[in-house]
């Protein structure tokens, strides 16, 4: 969209509280649009969907001095329902002054071909890996790239390993040894068996005969949401001196293990003749740090701690899972011996890394070589070792640039407490590159001086670095949008600790503000001042938006956090209740407040979901209209299907309680408790029209849990409770959980919008109407 139409768009938005168009019928004849009268903040919205967001960088030092960032940005693509991909590489001159902001020159962006998984530049810039995406009979490609051309392309077979692994969580990316002459990198691990070829030869070559299939095999559990279908992630190594790749050893097949990452090598100044044609920048590898994720629950919950054959629960921001620390010695060279070992362990390496050991085919085998490859293969250990084993959470391992500490983040206090997020610690460990970690490990906290980095164009004409870039009518929002921290105090419960409110609001206002209340899902997380999309947008149509950290949050220190579970439903709320009572008693040079009382609404998703069913059924008086977002509205039915079934129990009962009555099958007790915390007992008090949008392929919160509720405020009984409210249904047959695809996530937004222009303002300047007529 052009920057002169986006400007007119924001122009034109109508006020929030204007009464949208009824359904426009279509001019064949068909079916009515709905929504209807919405272009105005359907263009705006559309700009808004432009604005990049970064999300990975590298950094790494120049040649002439200075630094070269490599920046991964992602832009949405709405017509392909996709997200663009693509590289700009920043250059950051030495001798920056010291404070302000460091200004950096950019190149213009390659993107990235939707078929590229993974992009990683070896530390001297010199080299490159390129993996790119499978298919039927391989799980990946993987591109080594030199100078200015391809100097290796290998096919992995999917027996060795499945599609690669860079999810954030399980792994980021790949790492490079530090002579870099090996790579290591996650994947999925291979199917352990397939059913045989049925009804006809397995291939047929060039033989005539009938076609044959093979069956879908016994049933893996996954790691949940976003993992669906998706088997458990390994390491693997690319030797670049010998085009092959290993499958590390050293750990047992139920564990999850990804997160690898090379231990400083031995000599800072060996090199092996593999790289004698690259720029090296260390010795040889030394060994490998795993993280190990194992396929059980956490000790902390006994009962399903003590099964036989204990589920995989879901993973994806579930820090209470155990995550342990490995690290796997291995070396270079032809004997392959691992130094120090007894000639037992090594002889079992030995064999280890011989079974590990698949060449995959490479183009390069067929060219000519200037030299003969060398023979020194790598060499594992026959086991790996735990370090810390006193912590049961150990993620992120990272060593210090003189290779003498080790740093990681551990969330132990997740684990032990059973809740999904915690207060988490950095420890840090003496590390030797010869002999190792001493196993000893010490809290720490770590003070960093952070500076605000400008990227801006060639020629340096753009000013504003990238956001000088941005729609012309996302630039105009930005400009008028303001922001406002208010302290709020608890009013109920035992812990007293204040929290913060944030509030997103419009500069350019005059009195007070239609506000949306969006509280966060979790609940333990928290929302900071940063750049969320769809709060600047409801702020350019003019509502005060506000997001209440309430007690549970992280960031508020662990006696905060711990005094949620077993009183969500009760404590949460009314410190939602209290961030719109402090919004609304906000002044502004002590004339007027900052939100209008009588015309607030609530959005919310997930845990945010369950606030807004239990604030329009517990005080259906205060709120204009709901919108609800994949929300929790019965535990007590989430229990059966969830991918979290030990969060129904936690949240519920609190920590203690929980953890100890969790198990396979809830009690009738377990029921009667769950459905007491949850909205849905509420459901035939609320009164303001509910807007509901689920994702059918959700396994945290299965799409029933919502459709159960919707079901129930419809066909409530008229004579007990009144007549329903409006209601309005959306379910996106493609989403999960975080309903994140890009035209999902702009038909939801845009669809928000219209709700609350509906139903969220007085009609006509009218006290006590909504857009409807009704009183």
């Amino acid at each position: 969209m052009s920057p002169s139409l986006t400007t007119a768009a924001a122009a034109t938005a109508p006020a929030p509280t204007s009464e949208p168009a009824p359904a426009k019928p279509a001019a064949s004849g068909g079916p009515a649009e709905s929504p209807a009268g919405m272009e105005a903040e359907a263009a705006l919205l559309a700009a808004f969907a432009e604005v990049p967001v970064v999300s990975r960088a590298v950094v790494r030092p120049a040649a002439g001095g200075g630094l070269t960032l490599t920046v991964t940005l992602q832009q949405r693509n709405l017509p392909g329902n996709s997200q663009r991909r693509y590289n700009v590489t920043a250059a950051l001159p030495a001798g920056a002054p010291d404070g302000g902001s460091v200004a950096a020159l950019v190149g213009l962006p390659q993107e990235l071909h939707a078929d590229v998984q993974l992009v990683s530049v070896s530390p001297s810039g010199t080299q490159q890996l390129v993996v790119l995406k499978g298919n039927d009979t391989s799980g990946a490609v993987l591109q080594v790239w030199r100078g200015a051309r391809l100097v290796a392309e290998l096919v992995v077979p999917k027996t060795l390993h499945g599609a690669l692994v860079n999810d954030g969580y399980f792994a980021s990316g790949a790492a490079w040894a530090a002579d870099e002459s090996a790579v290591v990198y996650t994947a999925e691990a291979p199917a352990p068996e397939r059913t045989p070829a049925w009804c006809g030869p397995e291939s047929l070559k060039d033989a005539a005969g009938p076609k044959s299939w093979r069956g879908v095999g016994a049933a893996v559990e996954d790691w949940g949401e976003l993992n669906t279908g998706k088997r458990p992630p390994a390491p693997f190594v690319l030797d670049l001196t010998r085009r092959e790749v290993l499958k590390i050893p050293g750990l047992s097949e139920e564990h999850s293990v990804g997160q690898p990452t090379w231990c400083p090598p031995t000599t800072a100044t060996a090199a092996t003749a593999a790289t004698a044609t690259t720029a090296s920048t260390g010795g040889g590898p030394s060994g490998l740090l795993l993280v190990a994720w194992p396929h059980a629950p956490p000790p902390s919950f006994p009962r399903l701690a003590a099964a036989a054959a204990p589920r995989k629960l879901g993973v994806v921001f579930c820090y209470n899972r155990c995550a342990h620390l490995y690290h796997l010695p291995m070396t270079r060279g032809a004997d392959g011996r691992i130094p120090d070992a007894d000639p037992a362990a090594a002889a079992a390496a030995t064999a280890a890394a011989t079974a590990a050991r698949t060449k995959a085919p490479c183009i390069s085998d067929f060219l000519p070589q200037a030299k003969s490859l060398p023979a020194s293969a790598l060499q594992f250990g026959a086991s790996a070792v735990r370090l810390c084993p006193s912590l049961e959470s150990a993620l992120s391992p990272i060593f210090s640039p003189a290779g003498d500490a080790l740093l990681l983040v551990s969330h132990s206090e997740a684990v032990a407490t059973g809740t999904h997020g915690a207060t988490g610690r950095l420890y840090r460990l003496a590390w030797s590159p010869e002999r190792g970690s001493d196993g000893s490990s010490e809290s720490c906290a770590v003070r960093l001086d952070w500076r605000p980095l400008e990227l801006g164009s060639p020629g340096g004409g753009g000013g504003g670095g990238l956001r000088g870039e941005l729609p012309a009518a996302v630039q105009e929002a930005l400009d008028r949008l303001e922001y406002r921290v208010v302290r709020v105090t608890p009013r109920v419960g035992d812990c007293s600790a204040p929290f913060d409110n944030l509030i997103w609001l419009p500069k350019d206002r005059t009195g007070p503000l239609p506000a949306v209340i969006a509280p966060h899902g979790g609940p333990h997380t928290a929302v900071q001042l940063a750049w969320y999309p769809p709060y600047a947008y409801l702020t350019a149509l003019g509502y005060a938006v506000l997001c209440p950290n309430y007690r549970g949050s992280t960031g508020y220190g662990q006696a905060a956090l711990a005094s949620l579970p077993g009183a969500i439903g009760r404590n949460d709320v009314d410190d939602c209740l209290a961030a719109v009572d402090a919004a609304v008693a906000e002044e502004e040079d002590m004339e007027d407040c900052l939100v209008d009382g009588g015309r607030v609404s609530v959005i919310g998703g997930s845990h945010g979901g369950f606030l807004t069913g239990h604030l329009l059924g517990q005080h259906p008086g205060r709120f204009r209209c709901g919108v609800m977002r994949n929300p929790v509205t019965n535990i007590s039915a989430m229990v059966a299907a969830s991918d979290i079934t030990d969060w129904c129990y936690v949240e519920t009962m609190g920590s203690e309680e929980g953890r100890r009555r969790c198990a396979p099958v809830p009690s009738p007790a377990d029921l009667a408790a769950m459905f007491a915390a949850s909205p849905a007992a509420h459901v035939d008090a609320v009164t303001a029209p509910v807007f509901m949008m689920l994702g059918a392929k959700d396994r945290r919160v299965p799409p029933q849990d919502g459709l159960q509720y919707l079901a129930a405020l419809r066909g409530r009984d008229v004579v007990a409770a009144g007549p329903p409210p409006a209601t309005r249904l959306i379910v996106f047959p493609e989403d999960m959980h975080g309903l994140d695809k890009p035209q999902t996530e702009y038909e939801q937004w845009l669809n928000a919008a219209w709700w609350l222009k509906a139903h969220a303002g007085p009609r006509n300047g009218q006290p006590g109407e909504d857009a409807t007529g009704a009183a």
